[in-house]
């Protein structure tokens, strides 16, 4: 279980450094998140695929990264405080963000989906033919919400 979170945080991990990358490509700076993100654990195909990571501000850039199993899967959602039902507005003040910082979730079972967990067709950039097609969702792992990161 614990290798598991293991891979599911260096899996988030990967994610905002091939965003870095790519707003690195763009531009050179990074650029504002404005949504909060949730996060499952999902059981997809390898993808085989070998990149190169730069530009990381986690200090984390493998020259060789073969890409295994798509273990975790963000999506973009809105945030709602449980006493007031006001939305939670992810930076507010629309600063340039540098990655994600993902919360571990403690919920109940309990869902607005009801009935057996989804299956998923899910197309990126890194799978091979585009499209991992029905692709089991598990738990609800993570809620991400966009932050400036720097070192030290």
């Amino acid at each position: 279980m614990k290798s598991r979170v293991v891979i599911s945080v260096l899996a988030v991990i990967g994610l905002v450094a091939l965003s870095a990358t790519a707003a690195q490509a763009a531009g050179g700076s990074p650029f504002p998140l404005t949504s909060f993100f949730v996060c499952q654990g999902i059981n997809g195909d390898p993808s085989g695929k070998t990149v190169r990571v730069g530009g990381s501000v986690l200090g984390t850039n493998p020259q060789q990264a073969t890409l295994g199993n798509a273990t975790l899967a963000c999506a973009v959602a809105k945030l709602l405080d449980p006493k007031t039902g006001q939305e939670i507005i992810p930076n507010p003040g629309n600063l340039n963000s540098t990655g994600l910082k993902c919360y571990n979730v403690m919920a109940s079972r309990k869902s607005d989906a009801g009935g057996l967990p989804p299956r998923l067709d899910i197309t990126d950039d890194l799978f091979p033919g585009g499209t991992d097609q029905n692709v089991p969702v598990s738990s609800f792992q993570y809620i991400c919400s966009p932050a400036i990161m720097t070192g030290h």
